[in-house]
């Protein structure tokens, strides 16, 4: 009987572990699936300085980087723009850089709200018209693409996050003035930038986020 007992035994446990990696495989390949942006708006993508940005706050910034991404793509192939974000270039995929680039504009505008808030930084009555103006353009393109109705966000929100993104770009021209620098120096890919955002502190929840499908967010390829 014991014999028999540890053949049964055996058998569970290789039941077991053949159970477990099915398992695994299946949450390693769902790990590797693009995410329905909609359904993560409330997940927090990041956080900067102890603040959370959510993929909710990052709409805005998705949403800009796949329109600039698109113009160039178009130009690419004006039949098939989608090859274009799967062009292979400085070691990495189109797609691929434009998620990055999306969240570094979006921890580089954290960075400066903040220190524009503490400076008690607002817009001028021009900068809010001008801004005003941003806004409806850009929310008429998002419309035109149905991109509003794919990221699951409102107008209001995509209002709230580019007058936080002027905000921040009024004070890098701040910054850069008593830093004697050019405000160009503080864009979010450039050295002196890269510099200040080592005295930062950010986290980026790159499991979640590198599943966000640039190129297909607001966009049909």
């Amino acid at each position: 009987m014991s014999v028999i007992r540890k053949h049964i035994t055996t058998i569970i446990l290789l039941i077991a572990v053949v159970i477990s990696g099915v398992y695994a495989y299946r949450y390693h390949q769902q790990m590797k699936q693009d995410i329905v942006y909609s359904e993560h708006l409330d997940d927090v993508a990041a956080v900067v300085n102890g603040n959370k940005l959510t993929f909710r706050d990052l709409a805005f910034y998705v949403a800009y980087e796949e329109q600039q991404v698109e113009k160039q793509a178009v130009i690419y192939d004006p039949e098939k723009p989608n090859k274009y974000w799967n062009v292979h270039t400085n070691g990495e995929f189109i797609r691929v850089t434009a998620r990055k680039n999306a969240m570094s504009m979006a921890i580089h505008d954290e960075i400066f709200y903040e220190m524009a808030t503490k400076e008690s930084i607002t817009l001028s009555d021009d900068e809010k018209k001008s801004l005003e103006n941003s806004q409806s353009d850009f929310w008429s393109d998002l419309e035109d693409v149905d991109g509003a109705a794919k990221l699951g966000v409102t107008q209001d929100e995509i209002n709230a996050a580019m007058e936080k993104a002027a905000i921040a770009q009024k004070y890098q021209e701040i910054y850069a003035q008593l830093n004697n620098a050019d405000t160009s120096d503080y864009d979010f890919s450039s050295g002196k930038y890269k510099k200040l955002l080592e005295e930062n502190k950010y986290q980026i929840k790159e499991k979640m986020w590198n599943r966000v499908g640039m190129g297909n967010v607001t966009l049909d390829h």
